[in-house]
């Protein structure tokens, strides 16, 4: 991510965006000198999307940062973001507006950062614009050369244009609503052959998974998994929700085998096509144990550029590793004495905390506080993770408003958290909320059960305790069942309490 506003504000510089000149200080944008008019809502977005660039936005950041408000609809923001698209390409035509403001479904927008630049100081608007035309001019013979191969290349491309490209591409209003494809990867597991390899296999768990989950350009098929956020991370080679999950376009295996130098594993990772099994990727590492955090960035970035994503963004492990061979209590007493903690440490810990017997509503106000000054924004993630904390502590107001709000947004269709809202809903006797939520549970429920049990259990009569037939055959390893019970407590009358919504007089 590169906050370029910050830098043009802090340099007094002018931001070139494609060849259109931004003012931050006068918020302007111009084109060869005359003003773009813009709404100030525009602006504003316009600003935010240039605080991230090459980094997805997520619409509800957004909206947060725009309105300050958590009740706008995202059509508002959808609306806005295709007026902005429609200006850029009234004064850019030869610019492909989809690939310099960009949609990553479920993910949000960006600019792409090849297309977004400072200008060089200067005490006239737009006086830099023109600087890679004087540059030709001082290698003219070369640059000639290269616009004669370029128009060359043209002409071979319009006369011989693949019958798969449609003419319809050179439509603005096509063009504003083309989005790049989202990988699908199921983070599956992680085999470990030795006692050594096997002491790291919850580490390499922890660090990918949260790699992962904060890199913008793929979806983790996990989070959508009916078990993912109950399920521990631990010691098992399977990361939490990958045994409920029957959907995705990959899945990635890692095997872990001991190094006759000390401090070092083997790594092997295999990343296949699931409906085939086949392989797609695969690649071999030698890591020191000592830094897996780092180590694992060039898994992620080999991944990355198996499918020509963008490399990650390093963020800061700094004692990561020693927190995570701590027990639950050291490691809840270790974070809450911090002063900031990040999405890895939210995830980790929280993970723990909800589905503790013993926990404490202290140490979850604490934690909640502890989330809440960390971060401006919180990630998808994390919100999810305040929505089920507030839900533990008995803030069920709290806890449906963070909830309904990330679902909204389409980033994560989990089942059990639809559930959770139908539950909530049910409680403030909201019939329709109830209904919505409780058959949207059952669609998210397809991701781990065969539909064809989904489909037989709607059409059987409703009764008062068929209502969560299907999650019956949802099974936990043996000792895991502990981990989840104070869960399946919640749901305790559930049906009961729901039959009068389900069953028609």
């Amino acid at each position: 991510m590169h906050d370029i506003l910050s830098e043009a504000k802090l340099q007094q510089r002018q931001i070139l965006i494609d060849s259109l000149v931004y003012d931050p200080v006068s918020k302007r944008l111009k084109n060869q000198g005359i003003e773009i008019k813009l709404e100030p809502r525009t602006i504003e977005i316009l600003e935010v999307l240039l605080s991230s660039v090459g980094e997805p936005v997520a619409a509800e950041q957004i909206i947060e940062a725009v309105w300050q408000s958590n009740f706008i609809s995202k059509t508002v923001l959808t609306n806005r973001i295709s007026t902005l698209r429609t200006l850029l390409k009234q004064h850019l035509p030869e610019t492909d507006i989809s690939k310099l403001l960009v949609t990553y479904p479920k993910k949000g927008y960006y600019f792409s950062a090849d297309k977004i630049l400072l200008l060089e100081e200067s005490g006239e608007d737009d006086a830099d614009v023109p600087e890679h035309k004087t540059k030709l001019g001082n290698n003219f013979g070369l640059h000639a050369t290269y616009l004669v191969l370029i128009a060359c290349i043209s002409i071979g491309v319009l006369l011989f244009k693949p019958p798969w490209i449609s003419e319809q591409e050179d439509n603005p209003q096509q063009q504003a609503n083309i989005t790049i494809p989202v990988v699908e990867i199921l983070l599956n597991k992680v085999i470990a052959k030795g006692q050594s390899a096997t002491a790291f296999r919850k580490e390499v768990k922890t660090l990918l998974l949260a790699q992962q989950v904060a890199y913008p350009y793929t979806d983790v098929a996990n989070q959508d998994s009916p078990t993912y956020f109950l399920a521990p991370l631990d010691d098992d080679r399977y990361w939490p929700g990958a045994k409920h999950s029957l959907f995705s376009d990959y899945k990635l295996n890692i095997r872990l085998s001991e190094l006759a130098q000390k401090d070092m594993l083997h790594v092997i990772v295999e990343l296949l096509y699931t409906n085939s099994n086949k392989m797609a990727f695969k690649a071999e590492y030698d890591m020191s144990t000592n830094n897996l955090a780092n180590e694992l960035i060039k898994v992620g970035n080999d991944i990355a550029g198996y499918f020509s994503l963008p490399a990650l963004t390093r963020t800061s492990v700094d004692g990561i590793q020693p927190m995570l061979k701590l027990s639950p209590q050291e490691v809840t007493e270790y974070l809450l004495a911090k002063n900031k903690v990040n999405d890895l440490e939210v995830g980790y810990l929280s993970r723990q905390l909800i589905s503790s017997s013993e926990v404490d509503n202290k140490t979850l106000d604490a934690w909640i506080n502890l989330i809440d000054r960390s971060f401006r924004y919180n990630s998808e993630e994390t919100k999810i993770w305040l929505g089920l904390l507030y839900f533990r502590l008995g803030d069920s107001d709290a806890a449906y408003d963070y909830l309904n709000r990330t679902l909204i947004n389409d980033q994560v269709e989990n089942a059990f958290l639809y559930l959770l809202l139908s539950k909530m809903a049910l409680e403030r006797e909201r019939s329709d909320e109830f209904r919505i939520h409780y058959l949207k549970s059952m669609v998210a429920l397809s991701t781990a059960i065969p539909s064809e049990e989904i489909f037989k259990r709607l059409s059987e009569p409703e009764t008062s305790t068929s209502c969560l037939s299907p999650w019956l055959s949802l099974s936990f390893d043996a000792g895991k069942e502990e981990k989840v019970k104070p869960w399946v407590e919640v749901f305790d009358g559930y049906c009961q309490h729901a039959s009068k919504y389900l069953i028609s007089n």
